[in-house]
């Protein structure tokens, strides 16, 4: 476990990333289960522009990406999960378009 942080991933957080971005962060408290390990790198964005900043910086230094929804249905083991985790609860946006409704992916029924 912790393969990447062996590896020495720089992954240049800038100004511009509006979100969270942490190293070994426990993942029980965010899954139903509240069970399992730490996630390698965690990062919860709160815009598009930084997901798809996060996503580009993952590919350029080959780290694996595992996305997280609202954390229903998952078991994490206790070994974690050495990957990027990118949780997609900060996308809660909504907005109307003409007939067409558009919603990030952190949008809940509530």
């Amino acid at each position: 476990m912790n393969n990447l942080l062996k590896k020495s991933v720089n992954f240049n957080i800038i100004d511009s990333y509006n979100g969270i971005f942490l190293q070994n962060e426990p993942l029980k408290d965010k899954t139903t289960f509240k069970i399992g390990g730490n996630a390698t790198y965690f990062a919860q964005p709160n815009d598009i522009n930084s997901l798809i900043y996060l996503l580009t910086e993952a590919k350029k230094n080959s780290v694996p990406v595992f996305i997280l929804g609202g954390g229903s249905n998952l078991v994490v083991a206790d070994e974690g999960i050495d990957k990027l985790v990118i949780s997609t609860l900060g996308l809660d946006f909504c907005d109307l378009q003409d007939d067409l409704l558009i919603c990030g992916a952190g949008c809940t029924f509530e």
